[in-house]
């Protein structure tokens, strides 16, 4: 009997797991969205910033210094004022599929990381009901 009592705090403790576990995946999923979203409106501000003739020359220089940092790949050294005449809507393409392509590979890890967690908690849960 003290094994079936046992057995079945498991299953609840198991269940308990399962639903800790997908709020977990879950809250990952929206941090990682949201990242995403910062850097995407992170790279359109620096690239405003130092395509804006109001910007004073500091701000520019800024700009252009973090979006080389950041964004190395993207920039490809260009010059401030190459950056400052190219067509935004190609770079912020090209950011944009970096992103998504950075954010399906996130996704991925994270899913594969809850499929083994989720593995282990059942292998555990399988030695204590035999």
């Amino acid at each position: 009997i003290g094994l079936l009592v046992y057995a079945v705090y498991e299953l609840y403790d198991s269940e308990t797991a399962a639903e800790k576990a997908t709020k977990s995946f879950n809250e990952s999923m929206d941090k990682i969205a949201k990242s995403t979203e910062d850097a995407r409106k992170k790279f359109e501000d620096l690239l405003n910033t130092v395509k804006n003739k109001t910007a004073s020359d500091v701000d520019q220089i800024k700009a252009y210094e973090e979006l080389k940092r950041l964004y190395p790949d993207i920039i490809k050294g260009m010059t401030m004022q190459q950056v400052a005449l190219a067509d935004s809507v190609k770079l912020q393409k090209e950011h944009n599929d970096q992103l998504a392509y950075n954010e399906v590979i996130q996704k991925r890890i994270l899913a594969i990381e809850a499929k083994r967690t989720l593995e282990r908690k059942k292998e555990i849960f399988y030695i204590f009901i035999r």
